[in-house]
């Protein structure tokens, strides 16, 4: 299914907040790793959203815009993450931004098997089975499972042995990578972008790799005057291939929704139609 035409209980933004929503469960790391990674991310200068105590519903709704206003989201699953029915009510709202509307999820594997948050088995298997044995938390359990499945599958980070300064300084980079506006003027209003990211790092995940020297090229190709990050761009795929590019990527056209967002930011100055202008709108972008 396409992610971006899913039915939306997460709310699209041009406009962000942070660039990094940090998940965490609290008592494994917010006194170790998880504190070192924000204090490398704000060093940066990399905008961090992190919250070290939840408590009321309104704290957890507050939290929930967070991740929306979020670029993308760190996930740290650490021994007893899946104790907290906190943070797996977290993990299900940040995979439903990622289904319905491309969210960047980056997990780091911190001291537990990725293949035991897929499997739910180990810590993960005897949390489930304890939240479950309660009997008080009845469909929430199976999209717990559903969501830990699907972050179990998300290839990054496997923070077992060795310094825990090296893997920090590579998510650093990483976020940097993907998010500094200092390489590289890059417009405010563009629709989309970040599902296009995302899509090619699943489809290249040698894109992200800041420790390889490679040096490859990526061509996109597809309807003209489409923005990219990429410098290789035309709308003549054989051009590439007689170039022989490294890899060939396809820009898809933006849907209706995204087409009036872009409308709305160049005649409007905002991401939607203003009041009793929402059919004018479409029709023009029609």
């Amino acid at each position: 299914m396409d992610r971006r035409r899913a039915s939306s209980t997460c709310t699209s933004t041009g406009s962000w907040d942070y660039e990094v929503f940090l998940s965490f469960k609290g008592e494994d790391t917010r006194y170790n790793f998880t504190d070192h990674l924000y204090a490398a991310l704000y060093q940066k200068g990399i905008r961090t959203f992190r919250l070290d105590e939840i408590r009321g519903e309104e704290v957890a709704s507050a939290l929930f815009k967070a991740i929306e206003k979020s670029r993308c989201i760190l996930v740290v699953l650490s021994k007893y993450f899946a104790h907290s029915r906190w943070c797996l009510d977290e993990l299900v709202k940040i995979m439903e931004c990622r289904n319905q509307n491309g969210k960047v999820i980056l997990p780091v594997f911190y001291h537990v098997d990725p293949s035991d948050v897929r499997k739910e088995e180990g810590w993960y298997g005897e949390a489930l089975a304890q939240h479950e044995s309660r009997n008080i938390f009845g469909h929430k359990t199976q999209r717990w499972r559903a969501a830990l499945r699907e972050v179990g599958n998300l290839s990054r980070w496997h923070v077992q042995n060795g310094p825990e300064a090296d893997y920090i300084e590579d998510i650093t980079r990483v976020i940097l990578m993907r998010f500094s506006h200092k390489l590289l003027h890059v417009d405010k209003n563009l629709i989309a972008m970040d599902y296009h990211l995302q899509e090619m790092e699943e489809i290249f995940p040698w894109m992200m790799d800041s420790i390889s020297n490679d040096v490859r090229m990526v061509g996109i190709y597809g309807l003209g005057g489409i923005g990219s990050r990429i410098i290789v761009t035309t709308k003549d795929k054989h051009l590439l291939e007689v170039h022989e590019v490294d890899t060939l990527y396809e820009a898809k056209k933006l849907d209706h929704k995204e087409v009036v967002e872009l409308f709305c930011w160049n005649a409007l100055k905002q991401n939607h139609p203003k009041e009793d202008y929402e059919t004018l709108s479409n029709f023009v972008v029609l």
